[in-house]
Formats: structure tokens, C-alpha cells, sequence
């Protein structure tokens, strides 16, 4: 019952234009010295109802809040306010605050993979103007020839798609690809992403890192290999080892002189062997990054606070890894020169640290960091449930633990083991079925499908339409 007075609670405030605004959270005080743009908050779906989304402006005031269907949306906060999925590999999804949609689309240009090479597509990186840059990358099967990579540029509603520029890569195990955009959106940032190398990787350096601006694709500002980066490009951070690979402290490089400043690392009583996560504070006058000890079976990871006026470093915060609780394992970035947050989309709930106090503070929700280039949300759909869109197939209706059923058009439809048409038929439902629904939703190869269980007991994925149609519609 909780979860059906959640979303009918959700669903009256949508109808009558008030969202879901203020559920979830307080405003928190802000210091001086922020990002002018709207801050971005996320709260993963849960037994009380799907996942929100939050915009809040310089005082941590709610100005608009999103229910969504889907919990993958917790990749990037940048880009005009527009977050992308990470769904599969074929596949772009996009929330538009603009239009309140989530649309997922299917990448056209990505061909098929062959026993000689595969074709990867990347993670989007949306511009301050909600615009897409992603790559689709060639790579031989045998690594043995360097990547072939176009990267290309979408409008959010993937209606306009060119190509803005083509690079091979520097060695076979990397593809090229873009991963963020400066502050103002004029310039995008490449970096060389391994492909094949797993392992237990705790933070992640970008490697050759390149700045071109989108009005000259063929300018290019070497950056090299960076742990983190200032808006405007000017400068960059990373983290420094001596030669047993043992954490020294960081390096920040002034991007136009090449000259760097080495900040060491505060005793910790212990060794880190690996280090990342590096965010410049909104002014430029701070940094904060995370170290680790680098051992999955007895983990610990602090995060160092440094101050670049004075030279000073130190711990702000220290947290003990446990087999299920990686909660404050990343910086999610400040909300001030003061607040820096910490915790990650897939945890819980942020902490907020004051770097000058040591106060340590929990809050509901986690901090995706800023939406580039919005200081309002004058042109925002109204808050509430968000709708789903499956490049061409109907808007969804459905949601995660709602109930539906079969629609009498339907027929008979099938029930599979997995979501794709590849996958086994494990039964048959018929019109009128009825089912609650699971997990979702996954849109593959331009078809929405949903997790169900009907209430025969038969669990197992089904369509929910294509673009012949819808097949499954809301109980009522």
C-alpha cells in the first residue's frame, strides 16, 4: 500500500500542475562563492516510489521535481539541465526538463560487429546548450590496429545528427572519445578510453586529453592526462605517484604556461596507492580529491581538502570500506567553496563536508553536480511523473511497480526470459492479463520492453509497444 499512496499522491500533484516539489527535501544554507547555475539532485528509486529528480537553485530551494520510471539516469547533470542513461549499447537516453520526457533513441549510424572488428558507442556528453556529443569508435577484434573514432553532435530531441569530426586513436587498446564540455560549451573534451581492461579500478584517469573548440574541430589544446579540470580549461589537476606507485599528493597544471604546483599529500598514517576524483571548487580557490588504499578485501578512502591560496592540505573526511556500503567512495563536487559534497549516484544519501569547519552533514538525496548553463527554470515542463519515449514507439504509460495489463487489441502476446526478441518464450498472455510490473523500462532496438510478474505468477519481459503499436497499458 505505501508504494500506491506514494504514486497516487505523485500522480493527483502532476495532475494539478504542482509535481512532486518538496517530497524529498529541505533547502540546505549555501556560503558565498558558487556556480551560478541550478543545481541538480537525485534520489534513487526505492519502495515508496520511482526515482525524482530535483532542480534547486542558490539557496537549495526546490524549483522544479521529476518522478522518473527508470533508475539509470545518474550520469551526467551538465549539459542545459539534460541527464543521460546508461541503458545498452545502442541506445541514447536522454531526460528533457524542457519537454519532461525521457527519450531513449536508437543510434542509426552504429554498424554492425564483425569477427574482424566491433563498433563501440559512447557514453553522450551533454553541451551547456542540452546538445549531444558521443562517438562511435572502430576497433580491431585483435587490437591491433589503432581505433577509427567519429564523434558526432545531436540536438536533445536527436533530430539534427553530424558528423563533427574523425580521429584515429593513438594505440589500438583505446578509443577516442568525447567525455565533458568547458563551462561556457564552446570547447569539448576528448580523452583515450581503454577498451578490454577490467579489473579493480577505483578512480579513473582521463588519458591524452584533448580541448576543441566546437567551432574548429581541427584546433586542438593538449591537456594530457587529467584527474579533474576548472570550467574554463585553465587548469587542470592529477594525481601524483612516485615510482612504487604510491600516492605523493597532486599536481595542478596551468593549462596556458605548462608550469605546475605540487600540493602533498596529508599524513594519513597509512599508505594510498591510488588517488582521482578531482574537483575545483566554484572559484577556483579550492580542491578536493580522494585517495585510496587500493585493496578490495580491507578498503578505506579519504578525501583531501586543499587550500590553493595558502598551499594547505588535509584530510576532510575518512570513511572505512565495507563489503556493502561504498556510500562516500566519490566527489560529486561542491556546492560552494565551502561545501563540498560527497557520495555517488549509486550509494545513498550525500554528505555534505564543510572544509573550514570539519562539520560533517547528512542529507536526503545525491548531488549530480550543476546543469551547465541554467540559471532558471522558466521553460521547463511542469514538474511531476515523466513519461517514457522509445524512439519510435508510442510515450510509455507504465512505470515501475504499477499495475497493468494486456489491452484487448493486443491479442496474445509474448513473454520472454529476457528483454530482446532472441531470447526464449517462456509463455503466452492474453488480452486483459494482468501483471504488475517489476523493473524498466529498457528500450532495445526501438521496442520498450518492461520486467512483469502477471498474476498467474508467469514473470518475464514483455513489450510494451513498437511502431506498431502499444500492446500493454495501465490497470485502471
Amino acid at each position: 500500500m505505501k508504494q500506491w499512496r506514494w504514486l497516487v499522491y505523485a500522480l493527483i500533484m502532476a495532475a494539478m500542475g504542482l509535481g512532486t516539489v518538496g517530497v524529498h527535501s529541505a533547502p540546505v544554507a549555501r556560503a558565498q562563492g558558487r556556480a551560478p547555475w541550478l543545481e541538480v539532485w537525485y534520489f534513487p528509486a526505492d519502495d515508496l516510489g520511482p526515482a525524482l529528480v530535483e532542480y534547486r537553485d542558490a539557496a537549495g530551494t526546490v524549483l522544479a521535481s521529476y518522478a522518473l520510471a527508470s533508475n539509470n539516469i545518474v550520469e551526467f547533470a551538465q549539459g542545459g539541465g539534460y541527464l543521460v542513461t546508461d541503458d545498452n549499447l545502442n541506445t541514447i537516453g536522454v531526460f528533457d526538463p524542457r519537454m519532461g520526457l525521457l527519450r531513449y533513441y536508437q543510434v542509426v549510424d552504429k554498424p554492425e560487429d564483425t569477427d574482424a572488428e566491433f563498433y563501440v558507442l559512447s557514453h553522450p556528453a551533454p553541451a551547456p546548450n542540452g546538445d549531444l556529443a558521443y562517438a562511435i569508435s572502430r576497433v580491431s577484434s585483435q587490437f591491433d590496429v589503432p581505433s577509427y573514432n567519429s564523434i558526432y553532435y545531436a540536438d536533445p530531441a536527436y533530430q539534427q545528427v553530424r558528423t563533427i569530426y574523425e580521429l584515429e586513436s593513438a594505440e589500438p587498446w583505446y578509443t577516442v572519445t568525447p567525455f565533458a564540455w568547458s563551462g561556457d560549451g564552446s570547447t569539448l573534451l576528448l580523452h583515450n578510453q581503454p577498451q578490454g581492461i577490467g579489473g579493480y579500478i577505483l578512480f579513473w584517469t582521463y588519458q591524452g586529453v584533448q580541448a576543441r573548440p566546437l567551432a574548429n574541430m581541427e584546433q586542438v589544446t593538449w591537456l594530457g592526462d587529467l584527474d579533474g579540470f576548472a570550467d574554463d580549461l585553465s587548469r587542470t589537476a592529477l594525481v601524483a605517484y612516485d615510482d612504487q606507485y604510491v600516492v605523493q599528493g597532486i599536481n595542478v597544471i596551468d593549462v596556458a604556461s605548462g608550469a605546475q604546483t605540487f600540493y602533498p599529500l596529508p599524513a594519513l598514517g597509512e599508505t594510498a596507492y591510488t588517488g582521482g576524483n578531482a574537483h575545483f571548487s566554484p572559484s577556483g580557490t579550492r580542491l578536493a580529491y580522494q585517495v585510496a588504499r587500493e585493496n578490495a578485501e580491507n578498503e578505506k578512502f579519504w578525501t583531501i581538502g586543499v587550500d590553493l591560496t595558502n598551499g594547505q592540505s588535509q584530510v576532510v573526511f575518512a570513511q572505512e570500506f565495507t563489503e556493502d556500503d561504498w556510500d562516500y567512495a566519490y566527489v560529486a563536487g561542491w556546492l560552494d567553496d565551502a561545501t563540498l559534497v560527497i557520495g555517488g549516484p549509486w550509494a545513498g544519501p550525500s554528505r555534505l563536508v564543510n572544509v573550514e569547519t570539519g562539520a560533517v552533514t547528512e542529507v536526503p538525496g545525491v548531488f549530480l553536480g550543476y546543469a551547465q548553463g541554467v540559471s532558471d527554470v522558466s521553460d521547463f515542463a511542469p514538474p511531476g511523473m515523466v513519461p517514457v519515449q522509445c524512439d519510435t514507439s508510442p510515450v510509455s504509460g507504465l512505470a515501475p511497480q504499477v499495475r497493468g495489463r494486456v489491452m484487448d487489441q493486443a491479442g496474445m502476446v509474448n513473454v520472454y526470459s529476457w528483454a530482446s526478441y532472441d531470447s526464449e518464450v517462456v509463455a503466452q498472455a492474453q488480452s486483459g492479463a494482468a501483471f504488475t510490473v517489476l523493473d524498466g523500462p529498457q528500450c532495445i532496438d526501438s521496442t520498450l520492453w518492461w520486467s512483469v510478474r502477471f498474476d498467474n505468477g508467469v514473470e518475464g519481459y514483455v513489450i510494451e509497444g513498437n511502431y506498431q503499436g502499444r500492446y500493454l497499458e495501465p490497470l485502471q
